[in-house]
């Protein structure tokens, strides 16, 4: 595993709960009370680690899959092996509190498309960026380009009424 994907979280955190279909342990963790917010990213992760598992025909490498939300992230989103952190904006939803301000789209869902497209990028690095990566930084393009791809795959596979395509650019 290459050093930049080792990470430790300590803090007291509620967690969302669930199992992909071969197994692996699915949380989202977050800010105590706001469990029920990661239910979105949670089922959105499960799906895509299943689809993932069936499109790459490598299984997804760990027993299990964190993903934390952090408050005030700098980076909207990392890859860490096994324990993905995302800004809380990116990874937590209640359709009915979330500010106005952090919907950033026209409509609602565009925003909930974005949160299962930043998930399912991040879920990608499991395979391209963690399992496999790239020589050196000047390869970052093929790593994240990738990524960015095929999360918009597993998006219109979970969600094909949303058309992401004609939004792929």
């Amino acid at each position: 595993m290459s050093t930049y994907l080792v990470a430790l979280i300590i803090g007291l955190f509620d967690y969302v709960e669930a199992s992909t279909s071969d197994g692996i342990k699915v949380r989202v963790y977050c800010q105590v009370g706001k469990s029920s917010q990661g239910k979105f990213a949670l089922d959105v992760a499960v799906k895509t680690l299943d689809l993932y598992k069936t499109y790459f025909a490598v299984p997804y490498s760990l027993p299990k899959l964190d993903m934390v939300a952090i408050p005030d992230f700098a980076a909207g989103a990392m890859e860490n092996y096994g324990l993905v952190t995302y800004r809380e904006t990116a990874l937590l939803f209640d359709d009915r509190h979330s500010a106005g301000s952090n919907k950033q789209r026209v409509d609602s869902m565009h925003f909930i498309n974005s949160y299962t497209v930043v998930v399912a990028h991040e879920l990608a690095h499991q395979w391209f960026g963690n399992l496999v990566t790239m020589e050196w930084w000047t390869h970052l393009w093929l790593n994240e380009g990738f990524a960015t791809w095929v999360s918009y795959l597993a998006a219109d596979s979970l969600f094909p009424e949303w058309k992401v395509w004609t939004q792929f650019s």
